[in-house]
């Protein structure tokens, strides 16, 4: 099933991709930014990826948080978990809706083969051709 216009606009979606270096990251639309076509077009994969990663056993990788974040914040636990686990963070961008900012990474990435197999076949072409790790900002194409 695929997310309609309306979707993207009152739901906070958040979803993962994979960097051209194998990356694993996360990113949360906050009801505005643009959403790559691999998200809109199944909500089932969206869900998939993070049912499972939000469900790992905590991690020990050192978090790195890029500017203090309320504990209040309402993806502060998801993000500190996530980070824990190797996985980069991104939120819509304050100044531009069209981009995210990197909010938190960790000190240990994960990497797409160390994935099992079903969730390394959906993020197969979950791509952004960005390197997370150097970059502040994700910029990605509206899929619609």
């Amino acid at each position: 099933m695929k997310y309609t216009e309306l979707d993207l606009q009152i739901e906070d979606i958040m979803w993962f991709g994979v960097d051209k270096n194998g990356t694993i990251f996360m990113a949360t639309s906050g009801g505005c930014a643009n959403v790559p076509a691999f998200v809109i077009d199944s909500k089932e994969e969206t869900e998939t990826l993070k049912d499972y990663f939000l469900n790992l056993p905590e991690g020990n990788s050192e978090s790195v948080f890029l500017e203090k974040l309320n504990p209040a914040y309402p993806a502060y636990s998801e993000c500190l978990s996530l980070t824990k686990n190797g996985i980069t963070c991104f939120d819509v961008s304050d100044d531009d809706e069209n981009a995210y900012k990197k909010i938190a990474f960790s000190k240990t990435p994960m990497k797409i083969e160390t994935l099992p197999s079903n969730i390394q076949q959906i993020l197969v072409t979950h791509h952004i051709d960005t390197d997370v790790l150097s970059s502040m900002i994700l910029s990605v194409e509206h899929g619609f």
